[in-house]
């Protein structure tokens, strides 16, 4: 956070003691949507997108990185009956989501625990969250190190600035998170949400696939 010096990482805003609550951190309103709209309507439509660039069936094992309380997760699990690690580094996020997705296809745990766990995921997601964690080089390489030799990356992100949380409220360190994606993965396809579901919030979003992997495997 090179614009403020006296500016540390402050993950607090992510400590919440209801769903509702939980609700308006993970989706604030935005574009004259409010945290209900965009919660009934972006959810399925990123999984649409997610299910359009790569297989999801019974046997898949995804990494809901910044799972929140599970809101795509659970959609997933209704979808597909997949199996779904959701990592959040809120102890209470992680609390909610258990009683949230309320599967047994589903664990939360925090990103700590992901390699303890061994897992290697097929898919791993990361949804409106690398705008927001404070290392993100440290946070692709967790998502590098979970995924499979041949699996896919989904990602939804602002387009061009980061909103990190800190002692001075949400800043922008000015992190390129595209550049530092295009970079370590493969790219695979991407573009941006639908203005129907997110009104004019769309010009500021993309979403992309991206692969692990060599090139060949995309042949």
């Amino acid at each position: 956070m090179h614009h403020d010096r006296t500016a540390h990482y402050d993950p607090s805003i992510f400590s919440v003691n209801s769903l509702e609550q939980a609700k308006k951190v993970i989706l604030t309103p935005e574009a004259g949507r409010s945290t209900d709209e965009r919660w009934e309507h972006e959810t399925p439509h990123i999984c649409n997108l997610i299910e359009h660039q790569m297989v999801i069936d019974a046997n898949s094992v995804i990494v809901d990185y910044g799972c929140g309380v599970g809101r795509i997760a659970k959609e997933l699990i209704n979808r597909h009956k997949c199996h779904v690690i959701g990592a959040d580094i809120s102890p209470n996020m992680r609390a909610l989501a258990a009683s949230y997705v309320r599967s047994e296809r589903f664990l939360a745990c925090s990103p700590a625990m992901l390699p303890m766990l061994g897992v290697k995921a097929d898919v791993v997601l990361a949804i409106w969250v690398l705008q927001h964690v404070g290392l993100p080089n440290t946070d692709l390489a967790m998502i590098e190190a979970v995924m499979k030799p041949a699996s896919w990356l989904f990602v939804v992100n602002e387009r061009l600035q980061r909103c990190v949380p800190s002692n001075h409220g949400w800043i922008n360190d000015g992190i390129d998170i595209r550049a530092m994606l295009d970079k370590k993965f493969i790219p695979v396809a991407d573009g941006k949400l639908s203005a129907d579901v997110v009104g004019t919030q769309a010009d500021r979003t993309f979403w992309a696939a991206y692969a692990n992997g060599k090139k060949e495997w995309l042949a």
